[in-house]
């Protein structure tokens, strides 16, 4: 009846999940309203408002002329454009990497639009890198502080683990396996 709690899991897909987590870890009202975390009387959606700021990103630099890339991006800038860079921010997507997944989208869709495929990707690639801190300020702030504290971590031969409130110690650290032959 309509007072029975029930206790089955019922699996529930999220908003970006990782940028989610990073957010609700920054207390980031921003990022969480984009991501869902914090009530709305609409649906918010993160990859469209990445996609609007990187659109006023270009539009502003294509208007000053100071690229032929930016023009030949302005009617391609859409969510789907967007969105696995933005996904795959919170789990460290470099800018090369952003750049080589906007490579991939070239060749696949936009093949004989650009004559430097890797130019035009870079181009995008870094302006794609500003919108996504703008849209989830707090999240970017805590992966480089992450990518701080991992770096300072190696210099010392330490690997990242932690301990959850049950006790239980997690490792999150790869060796290399040096092998001599005797």
């Amino acid at each position: 009846g309509p007072g029975y709690v029930s206790h089955l899991p019922i699996a529930m897909d999220g908003t970006c999940n990782g940028l989610q987590h990073l957010a609700a870890l920054g207390r980031d009202p921003v990022g969480g309203g984009w991501t869902n975390l914090i009530p709305n009387e609409q649906p918010q959606d993160v990859y469209q408002e990445v996609a609007r700021h990187l659109l006023l990103i270009v539009q502003k630099l294509a208007a000053r002329g100071g690229s032929k890339w930016g023009p030949l991006w302005l009617d391609l800038i859409k969510r789907d454009l967007v969105k696995r860079a933005t996904m795959t921010t919170p789990y460290g997507v470099t800018k090369k990497g952003i750049c080589d997944q906007l490579v991939a989208v070239i060749r696949e869709k936009h093949w004989d639009r650009f004559d430097d495929e890797k130019k035009a990707a870079a181009f995008l690639a870094k302006r794609l890198v500003k919108a996504i801190a703008e849209v989830v300020v707090k999240a970017v702030e805590i992966r480089e502080w992450l990518y701080v504290v991992v770096e300072r971590l190696a210099a010392k031969e330490l690997g990242l683990s932690w301990s959850v409130p049950t006790g239980f110690r997690v490792p999150h650290h790869y060796f290399e396996e040096d092998d001599k032959r005797v």
